[in-house]
């Protein structure tokens, strides 16, 4: 996932609450293999972040490579 995808969180109950949220930044998490991404969610108005097993891409940025220059 890059900055600018739109997600929706795996769990069946938090998806229906949270809707759907855009990547608004990535960056490499210390303490587990992987990265961390921050989603602002439609649903509210404050940016939480998460691991990739907790979030579904359903609809990839078209430009990927410019929404990593903007992070």
């Amino acid at each position: 996932m890059v900055k600018g995808d739109v997600v929706k969180m795996r769990h069946q109950g938090m998806r229906k609450t949270m809707g759907a949220g855009i990547v608004v930044r990535v960056e490499d998490a210390e303490t587990f293999n992987g990265d961390i991404y921050h989603v602002m969610w439609a649903n509210c108005d404050t940016v939480y972040w998460y691991s990739r097993e907790e979030l579904e891409n359903v609809n990839k940025c078209k430009d990927g490579k410019k929404s990593r220059e903007w992070a």
